[in-house]
């Protein structure tokens, strides 16, 4: 009787490990097969040939999108753009990342994101008034 009652014990903890463990995968699969019916995803499948074709194109894509968001601060806000800023965009990927992580470790998942992007967008405000009119482009 005490022997059943541990392993009883045992399963109720590896349970909702596994239930987790099968949500988790479930959710995954989900978002891969959405990705794979997007029409952007199918044609960069379709044209990437090798690796650096591949890279290519996510450089390029970034790169647009990049040049698209200085674009709308600088129409919307009139806020000029050097290479300072253009930098802080380039790394902003990178930036998130590490900012998420680090936000996750101290203080928990729950606000990371939300803190995340309004650090990042208190950095790029410093960065942007420092634009000096000789450096803007």
């Amino acid at each position: 009787m005490v022997g059943e009652s541990k392993d009883m014990m045992i399963e109720d903890v590896e349970a909702p490990e596994k239930c987790m463990k099968d949500l988790l995968e479930g959710f995954m699969a989900g978002i891969e097969d959405a990705r794979r019916k997007d029409p952007e995803y199918q044609k960069l499948f379709a044209i990437a040939s090798d690796y650096g074709y591949l890279l290519s194109e996510v450089c390029h894509k970034m790169m647009n999108v990049i040049l698209d968001a200085c674009q709308v601060l600088k129409d919307k806000d009139g806020i000029k753009i050097n290479n300072d800023v253009f930098a802080f965009f380039l790394s902003l990927p990178l930036l998130a990342f590490i900012t998420k992580r680090l936000i996750k470790n101290e203080e928990g998942f729950s606000c990371c994101v939300d803190k995340t992007y309004y650090l990042l967008s208190a950095t790029l405000k410093e960065v942007i008034a420092k634009v000096g009119e000789k450096d803007a482009w």
